[in-house]
């Protein structure tokens, strides 16, 4: 008989407490580490992404500056299979490049950030098989303005 009078009590407890709250989504991807660089035979995208619960590294390589640096979307996913990216090189990288950064937080939902880098940060050291073209800007910074997405 006791048993059936607890039972009550304990519903009662749980109806006090509030309400789950949704999971809270960041206000910026925090990147760290940012790096391009082509060298004659190919191109390297390397980066760090911290978000509110993991971080993850990410490294894409693709066809160099003999090749011709490819102009379209170069999509690929980081160590943690939710967190992905894109990059576009626009001129062989002097017309600038695009940049964005997407996570899977729930199926189906996506949070993207996207950064625009300048072709001023673009350039090109020494020539020939010695030719060098990399980002010069800053290795470290956030994208805010994050937008939800239900595809990418």
């Amino acid at each position: 008989m006791k048993t059936v009078a607890a039972i009550p009590a304990l519903f009662a407890g749980l109806s006090i407490a509030g309400p789950l709250q949704a999971r809270q989504l960041p206000d910026r991807f925090d990147i760290n580490g940012f790096s391009v660089q082509c060298q004659t035979s190919s191109c390297e995208v390397k980066f760090g992404v911290t978000l509110p619960d993991r971080s993850g590294g990410c490294v894409i390589a693709f066809p160099g500056i003999r090749a011709g640096i490819p102009d379209f979307p170069l999509r690929s996913v980081c160590d943690q299979p939710d967190i992905g990216y894109e990059v576009i090189m626009h001129d062989q990288g002097f017309g600038g490049i695009d940049f964005s950064v997407d996570w899977n937080y729930a199926s189906g939902k996506y949070l993207v950030g996207n950064h625009s880098i300048p072709g001023s940060q673009w350039q090109a050291f020494g020539d020939g098989d010695d030719l060098l073209e990399r980002y010069t800007g800053p290795k470290d910074f956030s994208i805010s303005d994050l937008q939800v997405a239900s595809s990418i």
